[in-house]
């Protein structure tokens, strides 16, 4: 479904992520990756958007909800910055193994 979309997935990717792509505070306000979305893929845009697995509708509407809230705060938040932090909480910090007695 997604093999004439291929020459242009990388420019979707840049599209979806850029709020990850700096480390900068990211503007909200700024960014429209509905509408670029529809000017890159055209006549396509609904075959993407129906490749999308259903577990994909909570994270978009989770993002969604977090865009529109910086955007009523008129808020610009680092995305990287937290994600990298959420990781770094998420990974278990590794320990050495115990010696066995003997």
């Amino acid at each position: 479904m997604l093999e004439p979309l291929k020459e242009k997935l990388a420019r979707v990717g840049e599209i979806l992520f850029r709020p990850f792509s700096s480390a900068a505070p990211f503007d909200t306000a700024t960014w429209a990756p509905g509408r670029e979305l529809d000017a890159l893929l055209g006549e396509d845009a609904w075959s993407f958007k129906l490749a999308s697995p259903p577990s994909l509708l909570l994270l978009v509407r989770a993002v969604r909800g977090l865009v529109a809230y910086l955007d009523a705060l008129q808020t610009q938040v680092s995305w990287r910055s937290l994600v990298i932090e959420a990781l770094n909480r998420a990974t278990p910090t590794p320990r050495a193994p115990k010696r066995r007695r003997e």
